[in-house]
């Protein structure tokens, strides 16, 4: 039994099994790590998000403008230019509600979120719309070839739009940090404590009035 331990102990496949499955473990769990750490700052995840939005709208303009050019369909080319001019509108309005804090309201944010799922949806479907053109055999080799890109870009824009509105509707207490004080606003402390002691005041005076009237009739008896 003894023997039959060492040898598996330094048989070189088991050792080399051991030795990965250690290393992946720990891989795992620092990357594990690293993304719970990354995430507790969503002010940053969502600035990391607006970053990659921006790069992914720039080559989606150009290749759509590509595609449009190049493409038989009408339809499709004006389908492929105003959803590039919604996604650079898009990202333009949400780049300026993250560096604008003062601009960030509860209605703001809501038509962030809902801009940004709908955003999503049209880049699903034109990225469906280009596919199916792009599969067209009729079609030339330049044309499909910038339909496949353009494709590609949609569906890359499509989950960091979808990603972008998980995040804002889970982020609303970071965005917008005041907005419980902003909905029921506490009144001043000076003026509660002046009013406090008016009315004191007041009441005192006026018992004192009584009990002063009260003792001089009193003494007149």
């Amino acid at each position: 039994a003894n023997d039959e331990h060492i040898r598996q102990r330094h048989h070189p496949i088991l050792s080399c099994k051991r030795l990965f499955g250690t290393a992946d473990m720990a891989t795992m769990e620092q990357i594990k790590g690293s993304l719970e750490d990354a995430f507790k700052d969503k002010m940053r995840v969502l600035w990391y998000n607006i970053i990659t939005i921006v790069v992914l709208t720039v080559c989606f303009v150009i290749t759509a403008l590509v595609a449009a050019s190049a493409a038989d369909s009408k339809s499709f080319g004006f389908v492929a230019v105003w959803t590039a001019l919604l996604s650079a509108l898009f990202v333009v309005a949400a780049y300026f509600l993250y560096k604008r804090a003062d601009k960030r309201s509860a209605l703001a944010i809501g038509i962030l979120i809902g801009v940004s799922f709908m955003m999503g949806m049209q880049h699903l479907t034109l990225a469906i719309y280009a596919a199916a053109l792009a599969a067209d055999d009729s079609s030339s080799h330049g044309e499909q070839d910038s339909e496949r890109a353009l494709t590609a870009f949609a569906i890359l824009l499509m989950m960091a739009d979808l990603f972008m509105c998980g995040l804002v509707a889970t982020s609303t207490n970071v965005l917008l940090p005041a907005s419980s004080e902003a909905m029921n606003p506490a009144p001043p402390a000076t003026a509660t404590a002046a009013a406090d002691s008016a009315h004191y005041n007041g009441s005192a005076g006026y018992d004192t009035g009584k009990l002063t009237e009260s003792t001089a009739a009193d003494t007149y008896e």
